[in-house]
């Protein structure tokens, strides 16, 4: 059985471009500054590098709040490698190379909508 543990925050990298402004503000009514009552983040090592596989917008928001640790797990589910790898070089392709770079891309629903959620569907759905 894998268990949690907790890792230095600025040792992760995103894989995702972007933040939703609305899934933050429910991020923060529900995560307070002091709490540490939520579930691991889930982690995937590619090349040498960990990079979460979800969990994105509570990483942004407690290193918003100045920790500098986080509770993660190893990500054990199958995922497809292939997506995860598109979507880490999309990061690296726009700079978005750490924690505090993807807290600078904070943005509307809409234009999270539009920006992050159709491109992935844009890019997945035409496996073939």
């Amino acid at each position: 059985m894998t268990r949690e543990f907790y890792t230095e925050i600025d040792n992760l990298f995103p894989s995702q471009l972007y933040i939703s402004k609305r899934k933050l503000m429910q991020v923060k009514s529900w995560l307070g500054p002091e709490s540490h009552d939520y579930s691991p983040i889930p982690i995937k090592k590619y090349g040498e590098k960990v990079y979460l596989t979800d969990g994105h917008t509570r990483t942004v928001y407690i290193r918003q709040i100045g920790h500098s640790r986080i509770k993660v797990i190893w990500d054990n589910d199958q995922l497809d490698d292939t997506e995860y790898l598109t979507c880490i070089k999309w990061c690296q392709d726009e700079g978005v190379l750490s924690i505090e770079d993807l807290g600078k891309r904070i943005i509307s629903d809409e234009e999270y909508e539009k920006l992050w959620i159709k491109r992935c569907e844009h890019c997945f759905s035409v496996k073939g």
